[in-house]
């Protein structure tokens, strides 16, 4: 059910972003990798445990899709995640954040490769949300929340593109 329910919000964010695929690097495969080893909170793990699949499809939504070998690979490396609820969170004790390392990779001739970190949280996941979403009132695992971290990932990556 979550991933039918992330799918369906994955399809509406693709309509609600259609200029973020303008202009931008075409893009040939995106690659998502999680250290899964490297989390130590179990209730972070079960919370994250479809961010592979749910960031690059979030991607995906969002770039020029390309057959052309000499379109852009992505790779990501998700090394830290960390969860709170929203009381947490606005009493200032939360830290809900994806940490990843970026590889964008021109694979023709690699002039064109940038690496980054990036590190998205609560702030940024906030204009994502629906409007009247009051995170701070609900627990900060819900579906939603969820969604709103991903995409704000993704739409991490997707700036850095153009």
């Amino acid at each position: 059910m979550i991933r039918t329910t992330i799918a369906s919000f994955l399809l509406a964010t693709a309509v609600a972003f259609p200029s973020f695929a303008q202009d931008m690097k075409p893009i040939r495969e995106v690659e998502v990798t999680v250290d899964t080893a490297g989390i130590t909170n179990p209730q972070a793990a079960a919370y994250w445990g479809t961010l592979q699949d749910d960031l690059k499809a979030s991607i995906l939504t969002k770039v020029a899709p390309s057959d052309d070998e000499a379109a852009y690979v992505i790779k990501i490396r998700i090394d830290d995640l960390s969860l709170s609820n929203g009381f947490q969170e606005k009493l200032g004790l939360g830290d809900t954040t994806i940490t990843g390392n970026v590889l964008v990779q021109d694979d023709k001739n690699h002039v064109g490769d940038d690496a980054y970190d990036l590190t998205v949280d609560v702030e940024a996941a906030k204009p994502l949300l629906p409007a009247g979403y009051d995170f701070t009132a609900a627990d900060a695992d819900t579906k939603v929340y969820y969604s709103a971290m991903v995409n704000a990932f993704a739409d991490g990556v997707v700036k850095r593109l153009k």
